[in-house]
């Protein structure tokens, strides 16, 4: 995925951002109208999972401010359809765990008591 299409889809909250420890929370906003959330049901938009994992690393940059690249996928879980058309805004909260040159980062996708997605991935800072 390219960053002009997540941009398009997905909006972070910049002034939502809060940290406490090695933990790290984010308010997104997703686009009902944008073309990519067609593509599983034409009539029925729902966000990828590929965006939610592109969401993780995109959000755990921000939070380290270091370009990052996935090594190691170790659990992921998709386990409710987000459909934009329902509700537009959600939570996506990080730990992330560094340990020499990896970062262990688990996330997950909530709105209010439901969690719609979980991941653990191992991610390392892209080299030049």
């Amino acid at each position: 995925m390219n960053e002009r299409d997540f941009n398009n889809i997905i909006s972070i909250d910049t002034d939502s951002i809060q940290k406490d420890g090695n933990q790290w929370s984010f308010t997104f906003l997703v686009n009902p109208d944008a073309d990519l959330l067609t593509g599983h049901f034409p009539e029925v938009p729902i966000l990828p999972g590929a965006t939610m994992i592109y969401l993780v690393q995109h959000a755990a940059e921000m939070a380290l401010l270091l370009p990052l690249q996935m090594v190691e996928g170790l659990n992921f879980k998709f386990l409710k359809v987000i459909n934009p058309l329902s509700d537009r805004t959600f939570s996506l909260e990080l730990t992330i765990e560094p340990t020499e040159d990896i970062y262990r980062i688990k996330s997950k996708i909530v709105k209010e008591n439901s969690i719609f997605f979980k991941s653990d991935a191992r991610y390392e800072p892209c080299k030049k």
